[in-house]
């Protein structure tokens, strides 16, 4: 089963499971319960990175003030909108940190070493301070060329959430089912190593290349340079990113990829 990715296909009963685990993760984060990461959603299933992610998700939830009714800047992706780790949306640059500059933000940058991330803390003065912010957000995104980026209701966006953490779910609790299934004679991979080994081709070559979970733009190195570039990847549904001296400013490829099946990812935009 192993090399054969082109047929692998999630099954109804791991959908059923993984929509089932969204709907429980995103309704704990909107009840500001305590997330709780030695739950096993599968046996053998890694849900470390989702937990991460989640744990960012509930801070930028924080942020604004839990209010689902206000407009939030997101990043779409085929039309659906997700939210991003307002550090992460531009990895290899640096214009979030003009935030402590504004006089009614306070801003605390600590570098708290999670699986090569760094993670923010901002707190508020006044509760007119999140409207600073978020003022400040939408002009820096302004000067971008990226146009999905774009304000939407807080609710929209979560709804949204779920739908694709359900999708990404059932590609990865699905595959590890299947590949912990087999016997051993035909397991034609190692079931100790839980990546999958992909190649990613681009139009433009030297690039440096990050990825990103597709229900929540998180952007994690993947390699460099490109083209073709091969690297390792948890099962789920992602989108890549990337900049090189042919693409200065870093650009996203809007194309989402379920790996599997895909193992070799061709990107139209970069």
């Amino acid at each position: 089963m192993a090399s054969n990715f082109e047929n692998f296909h999630p099954d109804q009963e791991s959908t059923s499971l993984a929509q089932d685990w969204a709907n429980r993760l995103i309704s704990n984060l909107q009840q500001s319960s305590p997330l709780n990461e030695s739950i096993e959603i599968e046996e053998n299933v890694p849900m470390n990175d989702v937990f991460l992610n989640l744990k960012y998700l509930r801070f930028l939830l924080q942020l604004f003030n839990n209010d689902l009714v206000a407009d939030v800047p997101c990043y779409f992706i085929d039309e659906s909108p997700v939210f991003f780790n307002i550090h992460s949306l531009f990895p290899f640059q640096n214009w979030f940190y003009d935030l402590a500059d504004i006089e009614d933000v306070r801003f605390s940058g600590y570098f708290n070493r999670l699986e090569n991330r760094y993670s923010y803390r901002l707190r508020f003065p006044n509760p007119d301070s999140y409207f600073f912010l978020l003022d400040y957000l939408m002009q820096s995104l302004s000067r971008t060329s990226e146009t999905n980026l774009r304000l939407a209701r807080a609710s929209e966006v979560l709804e949204s959430t779920e739908v694709l953490l359900g999708s990404f779910l059932s590609y990865r609790i699905s595959w590890f089912r299947q590949l912990f299934r087999q016997p051993p004679s035909s397991n034609q991979g190692n079931t100790n190593n839980q990546f999958l080994t992909i190649t990613v081709n681009t139009k433009n070559p030297g690039l440096r290349l990050s990825s990103s979970p597709a229900y929540f733009i998180n952007w994690t190195f993947f390699g460099n340079p490109t083209t073709p570039l091969n690297g390792p990847i948890l099962p789920g549904s992602y989108i890549f990113g990337g900049d090189g001296s042919l693409l200065p400013s870093f650009t996203v490829d809007p194309v989402k990829f379920n790996v599997p099946p895909h193992t070799n990812l061709t990107l139209t935009k970069i």
